[in-house]
This record gives C-alpha cells, structure tokens and sequence, in this order.
C-alpha cells in the first residue's frame, strides 16, 4: 500500500464496502463491470456520484445534443454516474459526458462528487483543525439544531477551521466554523459531513 494517500484508501475502502454489501463472492471489478452495459463503450465515472452545479441541465437519450430530452435536472441534484462516454461537443474542449439513471448528461456542469460519512473527533476539535467537507454539500446552520436557520451551503471538498464541537439537539456531534466562512466563530455542521485534514498532508510554500 506504498503511495497510497488517506483519501484514496477512503476511495478504497468505500469500494470494498459496497463490493461486500452486494455479494461477498463478487470482486471489485465485477460490480462495476455489471454496472456498464455492453455495447454503451463506456469507461468508469470518476466518482460515483455528480452534483448539478447549475441552474440546471438537461438529462438526453443519447450523448448528442439534439437527442431526446428526458428530463431537466436542477441545481445541487445529485446524480448517480454509472460512466462516462465520448459524445458530441457540446463545448470545442469538452466531449465528455456522464451515463446517468436517465440518460445522458453532458459534464461541463455536473461536478463529481463522493458522499463519505466520517466518525466525529470532538476531542481533536478542541485544538482546532481544518477540515474538509466529504459530501456533495452540507447546510452549514446557526445553530448545533437540523431545525436552526441555514446560513451557507458549503460543497465538496471546500475547506473550513474547524474551533469547537458540541453535541446537538439530534444527539449528534456538530462541528463549529470560523476561518473560511467567517472571521468570527461561526455556523454549525454536521460533524461527519468533515474530514480532519492531517497536518502532514498540508505541504510548505516556503522553499
């Protein structure tokens, strides 16, 4: 396992996971060879899943712009991706396109995205850490309370100070924020939807 870094070994092991879940006697390559259906001459999704990062985007037969239209998805839709196809060109750098539930969607406005739940660390929450959000997006609210006030919707991968952590109204740990969304202490987030960044994964600028 040399080289391997943490999230990749998450990637891993979510993958195993599900492998496990289906059938136990099914490897890896099997689930998702089963997922791409002959004849479609599709590769792998580069994630499972795909957040709509528009107002909204159209859903075809085929991966041509003039195909039968399905259906419209709209923002922060999360689609499940069973690949990806070289089609037409919707932008001259641009031929890619994902393999949905539904048809087709063309990539330039879906941005792939995985949904990784991690246990809380409210002991290293003290000490204040960055974070990074693990899911396709997560309601940051004004209160430790799913029922408080939304105050920003923070998306996948985006990077936060993590300053304290509380136990909520749910019996659930939340995570409180400050740098990267505000100068003073914060909203709140759901504790699993924030992956603690190690400091050796932060590397120096300086030289």
């Amino acid at each position: 396992m040399a080289g391997v870094t943490r999230r990749q070994l998450l990637k891993l092991a979510g993958s195993a996971a599900c492998a496990a879940v289906l059938s136990p006697a099914v490897g890896i390559s099997q689930v998702f060879g089963a997922e791409l259906e002959s004849g479609d001459n599709l590769l792998p999704p580069p994630t499972p899943l795909g957040r709509v990062a528009t107002w909204g985007i159209e859903i075809r037969e085929d991966s041509k712009r003039k195909s039968k239209l399905i259906r419209t998805a709209r923002r922060d839709e999360v689609l499940r991706l069973y690949g990806q196809a070289t089609g037409e060109a919707v932008m001259p750098n641009n031929s890619t396109w994902y393999k949905t539930e539904d048809g087709y969607a063309h990539s330039a406005w879906v941005q792939p995205v995985e949904d990784i739940k991690n246990v809380a660390e409210p002991d290293r929450a003290v000490w204040k850490f960055w974070g990074e959000i693990t899911v396709p997006f997560s309601d940051s609210l004004a209160a430790p309370d799913p029922k408080a006030r939304r105050y920003m919707r923070l998306y996948y991968t985006s990077v936060f100070r993590v300053i304290g952590a509380v136990m909520g109204k749910d019996y659930q740990w939340w995570y409180r924020l400050q740098d990267g969304i505000t100068w003073e202490p914060g909203p709140y987030v759901p504790a699993m939807h924030i992956r603690r960044i190690d400091p050796s994964e932060l590397t120096s600028t300086s030289r």
